[in-house]
C-alpha cells in the first residue's frame, strides 16, 4: 500500500525546504533508477518545481556534475531525491556526496533500515517492501508520497490529497491484480516468448521508460541473455538484430492516453512486420495488433495517469515468475 503518512511526511519534509527548492533531480541505483523514471511525470506535472524536474544517472551525478549543471547557489536547492533498493550502491553514495558538497538538498528513500548512502543525505525514508508487490512498488509509493507532500505545500493539490492519493493507489492495485488473474493465457504466452528468446528489448516512453528498464533488468536476471531498452522513436532507427528477428523478444509499454501512443503503435506494427516476438502491456482494448501478445491493465483513476507505469511492472513480475531459466541463469 502506498505509505502516505501525512504526519510523518510533514515532520520530515518541512515547508521551508520545499519552498526553497527551485529544481529537482531524481536518481537511483539499478532498481531505484527505474522507479525514478516511472515517477518523473508525476513530479513534472504536479509538484510545481518551476525550474523543472529531471532524471540523472548516479554516475553522471557522481563524476560529471558541477554547481552550474545542478543549478546550485541557493539554500536547499536543487533537491536530489535518490531512490534505492538496498541503499549500499557505492556509485549512488558518491552521487549523493557530490551533490551535497555542491550545495544540493539530498533525500534518500531505501528499502534498508540503515542504508550506507544515508550518511550523505539530509533526509532518509526507510521503505518496507510490500510482501505481494515487492521492493519496486514500495519505492514508487514512497517517492509518490514525497511528491504529494511537495505538491501539497505548493498548493497544487485539493484538500485531503494524502487520503485521495492513498485510496487511488490501493484501488488501482486491486484492479490490476484482478485483471492479471483473468489473463493466464496471455501471461503464459509472453512467458513462452521470453523463455525462448536469445535477446530481449523493452520499449517505453515517458514514465513507461522506467517500466521498460525494470523489465529488461528482470529478464537479464532470469535468463542471462542480452537486454536493452529504448523509447518508441529510437527503436525504429536501430538496425541491429536483423538477421534473426524471431529470436528477439520485444516488449512495449503503451499508455493509450499518452502523447507517445501513436508513435509507439507505429513501432509495434514495424516490430511485427520484421518478425519480432512482440508483447504489449497497455491500458486499452481493441489494439488491433494480430500476432502480438497483449496484456491489458485497467486505466488508472482519473487524474492519476502516472500510476500506470509503476503497476505495469506487476505484469512484468507475473510473466517472469512463469519464465523458464536459460543456460546462463543466475
Amino acid at each position: 500500500m502506498v505509505n502516505l503518512d501525512e504526519k510523518r511526511l510533514t515532520a520530515q519534509l518541512g515547508k521551508r525546504e520545499i519552498f526553497n527548492a527551485r529544481s529537482l533531480i531524481l536518481t537511483g541505483d539499478t532498481l531505484g533508477l527505474a522507479a525514478a523514471q516511472m515517477l518523473l511525470p508525476l513530479f513534472q506535472e504536479q509538484c510545481g518545481i518551476f525550474m523543472g524536474c529531471r532524471v540523472m544517472p548516479p554516475l553522471e551525478l557522481a563524476v560529471y556534475a558541477t554547481a552550474s549543471s545542478l543549478g546550485t547557489g541557493e539554500p536547499d536547492s536543487p533537491w536530489v531525491l535518490a531512490v534505492s533498493g538496498g541503499g549500499a550502491d557505492s556509485c549512488l553514495t558518491q552521487a549523493l556526496e557530490r551533490a551535497a558538497a555542491l550545495g544540493a538538498f539530498t533525500v534518500l528513500a531505501a528499502c534498508e533500515p540503515d542504508p550506507l548512502a544515508a550518511k550523505a543525505a539530509n533526509r532518509v525514508f526507510t521503505v518496507e517492501p510490500e510482501r505481494e508487490a515487492g521492493a519496486l512498488l514500495a519505492l514508487c509509493a514512497e517517492t509518490a508520497g514525497a511528491a504529494c507532500r511537495i505538491a501539497d505545500v505548493k498548493r497544487r493539490t485539493a484538500p485531503l490529497a494524502f487520503s485521495r492519493w492513498s485510496g487511488a493507489w490501493r484501488g488501482y492495485a486491486g484492479q490490476v491484480e484482478e485483471a492479471l488473474s483473468r489473463q493466464e493465457r496471455e501471461l503464459e504466452g509472453l512467458a513462452a516468448q521470453w523463455s525462448e528468446c536469445g535477446a530481449f528489448e523493452a520499449v517505453g516512453d515517458g514514465g513507461c521508460a522506467g517500466a521498460a528498464r525494470y523489465a529488461a533488468w528482470e529478464v537479464l536476471k532470469k535468463r542471462g541473455v542480452p537486454t536493452c531498452t529504448y523509447d518508441g522513436e529510437d527503436w525504429c532507427h536501430i538496425p541491429f538484430f536483423r538477421r534473426k528477428p524471431g529470436t528477439i523478444g520485444t516488449l512495449f509499454f503503451g499508455q493509450s492516453g499518452s502523447s507517445a501512443w501513436a508513435r509507439e503503435r507505429e513501432s509495434l506494427e514495424m516490430a511485427l512486420k520484421v518478425g519480432r516476438r512482440v508483447g504489449l502491456v497497455t491500458d486499452t482494448d481493441g489494439c488491433g495488433l494480430p500476432g502480438a501478445e497483449v496484456l491489458r491493465l485497467p486505466a488508472p483513476p482519473e487524474g492519476f495517469s502516472w500510476m500506470f507505469a509503476p503497476f505495469a511492472t506487476s505484469a512484468v513480475r507475473a510473466v517472469v515468475e512463469r519464465v523458464r531459466g536459460g543456460a546462463n541463469d543466475f
